[in-house]
């Protein structure tokens, strides 16, 4: 692990070596070594944006998603027909995760950024694993305005609400999983402070679950409704 090289030519730094470490340690080798796979397939590079993904602040917030989506949606371990993740960065510990506790039929990603979509299509890819998703790379904040469109999803996931204009529409029939954190970095610019703010300014009157986690950068909001 020590020798994966990244894009800019730098070796993994202590910090970064440690989070891949505890990621392993919590039961989570065969991410790891897919990701290992990832990077000799693709000539022992992996981009730090990739890295980000794998964070323990991101790993245990994805992880409480993941066992609220099992406890408070999907109860009786029913298969998802079609789940939507709207500005889904490469979301590749997402899918592991839930994958592992609940049959997905076929996800659908949405983000503007290519380089998210690549990502997760090279670690597929290097790994052998059936493609049982979609890309999207278009402005999904205007074509999820659309009520229909949210009807073709059981589930729909926003796992950074910060970064993204409130969600307005909804359908009765698909349920969601809103994730935000309160960082106030430059790149989120509609951060909450509690979960309530979270549900009311997307829309809801209630949710099946509100929660608050504590984070090393501040705290991260979850909303199921």
């Amino acid at each position: 692990m020590k020798n994966i090289k990244l894009q800019s030519s730098i070796f993994l730094t202590p910090n970064e070596f440690q989070d891949y470490k505890d990621t392993v340690e919590k039961g989570l080798e065969i991410i790891i070594n897919r990701l290992t796979r990832m990077c000799v397939h693709h000539h022992g590079y992996i981009d730090k944006n990739t890295m980000l993904s794998f964070t323990q602040d991101y790993f245990r917030g994805t992880t409480w998603m993941c066992d609220n989506i099992k406890e408070f949606i999907n109860p009786m371990y029913r298969p998802f027909n079609n789940v939507g993740v709207l500005g889904s960065g490469n979301s590749i510990l997402l899918y592991e995760l839930l994958d592992s506790q609940r049959d997905v039929d076929h996800w659908h990603f949405y983000d503007m950024n290519d380089e998210f979509h690549e990502q997760r299509n090279m670690y597929f890819e290097a790994n052998n694993i059936e493609k049982n998703y979609t890309n999207y790379t278009l402005d999904h904040n205007a074509a999820f305005q659309d009520k229909h469109l949210h009807e073709h999803f059981d589930l729909i996931i926003v796992p950074s609400c910060e970064c993204l204009p409130n969600m307005i529409v909804h359908s009765n029939n698909t349920m969601y999983a809103l994730m935000s954190y309160n960082h106030n970095q430059t790149f989120a610019d509609n951060c909450v402070s509690t979960s309530k703010e979270l549900m009311i300014n997307n829309g809801f009157k209630s949710g099946l679950f509100r929660g608050t986690q504590t984070t090393n950068a501040g705290s991260k909001f979850l909303v199921i409704a």
